[in-house]
């Protein structure tokens, strides 16, 4: 226990005084003559032995009713813990006081029933009150206060603080400054609330007290600030942003600029000895947070509870700034049906919306796309039904888009009290449709991918998805490879050494080539030949060996083996896999992988034998179907032209050799962005301009393909260009929030005691019960109201004495 006011202990010395009055002011008996002499004395040996009980009980409760006052003036603390009575320690003291009670009043009733004598029944009376007050005494003494005591010893975790009022204070304000502290309520922000709490505690500190502000945006060391207008003015600019780092990571941060002032303060004292040095600062740490659960990293929760243990001298208080009932409507993610498109193609966008405390109700989404001008141009709005937990997802469609990038938004058009979920930004590279040169070994061989690559469709709209030129093999070595974005090699049947050494070099440079082997019957025409694929020049190309060819029976169809891969992951995520198993294979090649190759599906007939292999070289890759894609009976070459799956399969091969399918131009705040650099001239320095019109220049590694952006710290549509004016060079892309930001879940008090440890940290939602809080944490547990409670309870008790003392006796009863 510590004392606030440790010199007015000393007034327990007036303890005194009740000692001096009674034995010195006593009353003295007077004389008075009367003949029956042996009736007095017996009747005074009888009152002697009360009056002297009396006497003492009354200067004992005088003498505890000073000491009580004396005590609690000085306002003594004791470590923190429950000193209330816990259920069980009221039950058992209501129970002996019950029985106490009891056992009086039950005796005294069976006395007066007996019609005792007076002398009798007084005397019966105060030997009762005596033996019970005793066992009254014992029984508290063992049951209730003996199991307290020992319960508040296991409770105490830490000694009492030293008590002071006055000694400065080294604090860290740490905020919360995700974009879910962008939630209003009241016209108050979670974080300007935060802060209101802040500056409000912060005019409370003692004098020459530090402070030291941090925010969760930051990686950054946390600094003492020079006075308190800096703190204040740091504070009061603090904003929510996108990026945010882990909260137990920035308390690890703000517990080491703790340790290390600390350090720093003791150091000083060189003067005195290592053992009496003594830190000038009470050191405390308040983090001002929502609570929300995505807000924290449970994988780290083990290192911040470590550092706690090891410095148990730091005080941590959490504010709980957050809403407890909150309602919302949010846009969380966006789908594009594609990220790099044709000139003059469709888009399909898709968004899912999430709701927390809404009722069923209809909002409205509007589709914007950004004009040249720089203003958003409206494209469609739909209605779309929310409500509950449950969410939406919403389609909408824009179509012939021009290039080279185009920006566009989806946005929510009712306001709710969380605006950054509220709008989505993407962005899409627009490009002329991929050229493919399709190198088939007839007419007749060419038909199917023919139709499949450029559709009816494709030529009445005139918005083709590939530039598709047709060759026989002959006219191979003439082609301008690098010309094209994909080759494909459609049942060829061989190919002289000089043009593998061409397809390496174009593949190596981030072409794409396309492999689909046909028969293995030289006599007929598309014959493949698996001595020229795989001779030593082939093998620098292709992914696989090929062995022989296989007749299937009964049929077999392609099974995804990696459902992930971006030729197979639309197909997958649309139930595709399924319907391309309608695709029947009657024959195929048995293949030998080379090293580095993956496969990405096998035949079902046998299943080990693989089907789709990928082989990477350079900047381009290679993929190898090990079968025919014509109608010459290795495939059932109907089913294969009315199966949408086998025409999505083929579509996104495509897409993926020539390196759009994982074009990426959305991304969430934080994230490294990726630019490719293919522009002529070679880029050499670039200008990045964000959201908010800031303007930033760097430079691309020479001969790199693409170049990394690391500064995505805002919302919204981002342009990259050339720094040099004669380059005609653009790009661009789109940033958002993450859909973690939008969930509301919180952590409770059991998960933060998980993530802290066992009575390591103080929670409060007001700036009232923040600084109870805080007094406690400073002074320890005061007990100046149970003292106070203790001299109520003496007083009564001295006046009951001191009536008991001065009452007189009942006559005795006539004969």
């Amino acid at each position: 226990m510590s004392l606030i006011h440790p010199a007015l202990i000393y007034a327990a010395a007036l303890a005194v005084i009740p000692v001096i009055l009674h034995f010195l002011l006593r009353a003295k008996p007077k004389k008075l003559p009367f003949p029956a002499l042996r009736l007095i004395l017996m009747r005074r040996r009888q009152n002697v032995r009360r009056l002297r009980l009396r006497h003492v009980w009354l200067m004992l409760l005088r003498m505890l009713v000073i000491v009580a006052l004396a005590i609690a003036i000085a306002r003594p603390s004791l470590p923190e813990a429950s000193y209330e009575l816990s259920t069980s320690e009221m039950l058992t003291l209501f129970g002996v006081i019950a029985a106490a009670l009891g056992t009086y009043f039950g005796l005294m009733h069976t006395w007066h029933k007996k019609k005792l004598s007076v002398q009798t029944l007084a005397y019966r009376r105060t030997m009762l009150r005596g033996g019970l007050g005793t066992a009254f005494a014992a029984l508290i003494a063992l049951a209730v206060i003996l199991p307290y005591v020992n319960r508040l010893r296991a409770e105490i975790s830490a000694p009492a603080p030293v008590a002071s009022s006055d000694l400065p204070v080294a604090a860290v304000f740490l905020f919360d400054t995700s974009l879910s502290m962008q939630y209003t309520q009241e016209g108050k922000t979670r974080l300007d609330l935060g802060k209101s709490i802040a500056l409000g505690h912060m005019d409370t500190l003692p004098p020459r007290s530090r402070i030291a502000v941090g925010e969760s945006n930051s990686t950054s060391p946390i600094l003492f600030q020079a006075d308190l207008v800096n703190a204040k003015s740091k504070i009061q600019g603090l904003a929510p942003q996108p990026v945010s780092q882990p909260l137990n990571e920035r308390l690890r941060a703000a517990l080491a600029l703790q340790e290390q002032d600390q350090g720093r303060t003791l150091n000083e004292q060189e003067s005195v000895a290592q053992s009496d040095r003594r830190d000038r600062f009470i050191r405390e740490i308040y983090l001002f947070t929502d609570l929300g659960a995505t807000s924290w990293r449970t994988s780290g929760a083990q290192l911040l509870k470590d550092e706690l243990d090891r410095i148990p001298w730091v005080a941590v208080y959490v504010i709980d700034v957050g809403e407890l009932a909150p309602h919302d409507v949010g846009i969380t993610d966006v789908t594009l049906s594609r990220q790099s498109l044709a000139e003059g193609s469709s888009l399909t966008i898709e968004a899912a919306l999430s709701t927390i405390g809404v009722e069923e109700s209809e909002k409205t989404v509007e589709l914007s796309m950004l004009g040249r001008d720089g203003k958003l141009i409206p494209q469609g709005k739909k209605a779309v039904k929310v409500g509950g937990r449950q969410g939406a997802r919403v389609q909408m469609h824009v179509a012939n888009l021009q290039g080279p990038v185009v920006h566009g938004e989806l946005r929510l058009l009712s306001g709710d009290p969380l605006p950054m979920n509220d709008v989505r930004h993407f962005t899409l590279e627009i490009k002329p449709p991929a050229r493919v040169l399709l190198v088939s070994a007839s007419t007749r061989v060419a038909e199917l991918l023919s139709s499949v690559l450029v559709t009816e469709d494709d030529q009445r709209s005139g918005q083709a998805r590939f530039q598709l030129d047709e060759i026989l093999p002959g006219k191979l070595s003439e082609m301008k490879l690098g010309n094209y974005s994909v080759v494909v090699l459609n049942s060829v049947p061989s190919l002289t050494e000089t043009i593998w050494k061409s397809l390496q070099k174009f593949v190596n440079n981030g072409g794409g080539l396309a492999v689909f082997v046909g028969s293995n019957d030289l006599t007929e025409k598309g014959g493949v030949d698996p001595v020229s694929y795989n001779s030593p020049a082939a093998s620098t190309v292709l992914p696989c060996e090929l062995l022989a060819g296989l007749s299937n029976n009964p049929p077999a169809f392609i099974d995804a083996k990696n459902p992930n891969h971006p030729v197979l992951k639309k197909l997958d995520e649309v139930g595709g896999i399924g319907v391309l198993s309608e695709v029947n294979i009657y024959k195929h090649w048995s293949t030998v992988p080379l090293d580095g190759a993956n496969v990405l599906a096998t035949f079902t007939n046998p299943k080990t034998h693989p089907a789709l292999i990928e082989k990477r070289i350079g900047a381009g890759r290679v993929v190898l179907l090990a079968t025919a894609a014509d109608s010459r009976g290795w495939i059932d070459h109907t089913e294969a032209a009315s199966n949408w799956a086998f025409f999505m399969l083929t579509d996104h091969l495509m897409q993926y050799l020539s390196g759009r399918s994982e074009a990426t131009f959305n991304y969430l705040a934080g994230e490294d962005v990726f630019v490719r650099a293919d522009s002529e001239p070679p880029l050499t320095k670039y200008l990045l301009r964000k959201p908010s019109g800031q303007q930033l220049q760097g430079a691309v590694p020479a001969g790199a393909p693409s170049f990394a952006i690391r500064e995505t710290d805002q919302l919204g549509h981002y342009e990259v260009l050339s720094a040099d004016p004669q380059s005609k060079f653009a790009s661009g892309f789109s940033v958002n929030a993450s859909a973690t930001e939008s969930d509301f879940r919180r952590m409770s008090e059991d998960d933060l005691t998980q993530m802290f440890g066992e009575k390591r940290f103080s929670l409060s939602r007001d700036i009232a019960t923040l600084q109870r809080r805080v007094n406690t944490g400073r002074l320890g547990e005061e007990v100046y109201p149970l003292i106070l409670l203790i001299v109520l309870i003496v007083f009564c008790g001295e006046h009951f004495a001191a009536n008991w003392f001065y009452s007189e006796e009942p006559a005795p009863e006539p004969a």
